[in-house]
């Protein structure tokens, strides 16, 4: 009897137990994918050397930020606005104006979240940095407000990245303590996983009660022996999503120092945008393009969904990228973005939400250019190219604004 359980019981249960760790670890199988979720948006823009619309596991996109931290480059981050293609955008037009470095970097649906988890796993370079951020009001209200979907989250942070966020010390641990929060909430919706979402999952749930946090402490440790040791580098490597390409041999926006400020006629640029914008919207009184307001909104209002604050993922999520700004003495300013009041006539139900955005801004000490308006009376039908994306007027103020801010002084 003794013999029978030396000999088999006992190590069958080891292989057991130590398969059983194993699958836990290495978290969900490759097989499942992502329920309920929908794909980032394809970006259909110009190529510009100057524009990367999402890291997508790209090490040279990530060098190409990396260098822009650390050189000064002005670093425009936002949503779907940066992927126009017309010259008045401010990662086209300050350089050529001024010969003054700008990287833009977001496409459709990279909000907070995905922003914060981008910087925080650079933060060893982000001290004093110069950002830009372009907040969409949109992403505060309705299915927006929910944050940063997994695919975006995914899109642009890279398994190499994720490490490098873990593995800092820069990085304050509230930081890395929320986005591992995030990860545990999505994880069963991350099709393929890795060492360093494994470790943020169990990051993430151990900081839900003593009870998981002694459960997941073995998985913790096993995870980031991952991340640090040779031989579990190498056991991973197959798992990180990012393959490594060969850089580039150089970065093709590479800075310069800025020329002396030129003079900007800006209310001769202003004034010929605005009769452009006006002149392309004949058949409506909405200061929408004609092809827009006919193959999408036809008469049509849209609908705000304000959502409470207390619910507002979003909302929450921006307060914590601002804290990291905060925290890093960044050069940070922000620019709120107009929605047309025309269209979406319940506008002023979002208002106390921007006026939170605000808020929070201020309160940090950061420069704000405030361009949503709730009340038709005072909107400049020049300001949108449709209900939601800036026209050339509009990006001409913002580009006022950084030669202000980031040109004049300099």
């Amino acid at each position: 009897m003794r013999s029978l359980l030396i000999d088999h019981i006992l190590p069958l249960s080891v292989v057991c137990g130590i398969l059983v760790i194993v699958f836990v670890c290495w978290g969900l199988p490759e097989t499942i994918a992502p329920w309920g979720t929908e794909l980032p948006t394809q970006v259909q823009t110009e190529p510009s050397p100057n524009y990367i619309p999402a890291l997508r596991s790209s090490r040279e996109h990530e060098e190409m930020i990396k260098f822009a931290l650390r050189s000064g480059t002005l670093i425009i981050l936002g949503s779907s606005e940066l992927a126009e293609n017309s010259d008045a955008v401010s990662y086209r037009f300050i350089p050529a104006t001024y010969h003054f470095p700008v990287l833009g970097v977001g496409h459709a649906g990279y909000q907070s979240l995905a922003i914060l988890s981008t910087l925080g796993c650079m933060a060893g370079k982000l001290h004093h940095a110069r950002l830009l951020m372009i907040i969409s009001p949109g992403w505060f209200e309705d299915l927006s407000s929910g944050g940063t979907t997994v695919d975006l989250f995914l899109e642009n942070l890279s398994g190499n990245m994720l490490r490098d966020m873990i593995l800092t010390e820069e990085l304050p641990v509230v930081f890395k303590y929320y986005i591992a929060a995030y990860i545990a909430e999505k994880y069963n919706t991350i099709s393929r996983s890795s060492a360093p979402l494994r470790y943020l999952y169990h990051l993430g749930i151990s900081e839900k009660n003593i009870f998981f946090s002694v459960i997941h402490y073995p998985f913790l440790k096993w995870n980031r022996w991952l991340l640090t040791h040779p031989f579990g580098l190498l056991v991973q490597k197959k798992q990180l999503e990012n393959q490594i390409p060969e850089l580039a041999s150089q970065i093709v926006y590479s800075p310069e120092p800025a020329r002396d400020v030129e003079f900007v006629n800006w209310d001769s640029l202003m004034t010929v945008s605005s009769a452009l914008s006006y002149s392309r919207s004949t058949n409506n009184r909405w200061g929408i393009s004609d092809d827009y307001y006919t193959t999408y909104i036809h008469g049509n209002t849209g609908r705000i969904k304000p959502v409470s604050p207390g619910q507002n993922q979003e909302l929450q999520d921006f307060g914590m990228l601002v804290a990291l700004l905060k925290t890093f003495n960044c050069r940070a300013t922000f620019v709120i973005q107009p929605l047309n009041p025309f269209y979406f006539q319940t506008l002023p139900l979002l208002q106390p939400t921007i006026q939170a955005v605000v808020d929070t801004i201020t309160t940090a000490g950061f420069p704000c250019l405030n361009l949503f308006e709730t009340d038709s009376t005072f909107y400049n039908k020049a300001m949108l190219r449709d209900v939601m994306h800036m026209d050339d007027y509009a990006w001409y103020i913002v580009n006022q604004f950084i030669e202000d801010q980031y040109i004049k002084n300099e």
